[in-house]
């Protein structure tokens, strides 16, 4: 044993005993057993799929981004989209259109009180 008084202890404090399931200190840059490095980088080569396929589905996210695309400019243009008010005042005319399938002037349809589905969706 050393003068350090503590077991394990090398007389240039160039390496200690680590103990039961750690890896072994090598100096005092704390370096682990070039043998251990090595077999653990041969082990990982294959495994790193590149960069090209770390990008998994790029037509995926193009068509995705596409379609966000698409929602922001039908939210911007709605007022020129839109055949009309999203919110009309309850007319007898109005009402006289509700429950209607899907036509040119109305391309979702109309509602039970007789509003524009296409315009409610838009805004």
């Amino acid at each position: 044993m050393s003068g350090t008084g503590r077991p394990g202890a090398h007389p240039g404090g160039a390496a200690r005993d680590s103990g039961a399931g750690e890896l072994p200190l090598v100096g005092s840059a704390g370096l682990v057993d070039e043998g251990i490095v090595a077999a653990d980088a041969v082990a990982r080569a294959g495994s790193d799929p590149g960069p090209a396929r770390r990008r998994r589905h790029p037509r995926l996210t193009v068509v995705a981004a596409g379609f966000v695309v698409a929602l922001a400019l039908a939210a911007a243009l709605a007022p020129v989209i839109a055949p009309g008010d999203p919110d009309p005042v309850l007319t007898p005319a109005v009402l006289a259109e509700a429950r209607q399938g899907p036509s040119w002037a109305h391309p979702f349809g109309t509602d039970q009180l007789g509003r524009d589905q296409l315009t409610r969706v838009l805004y």
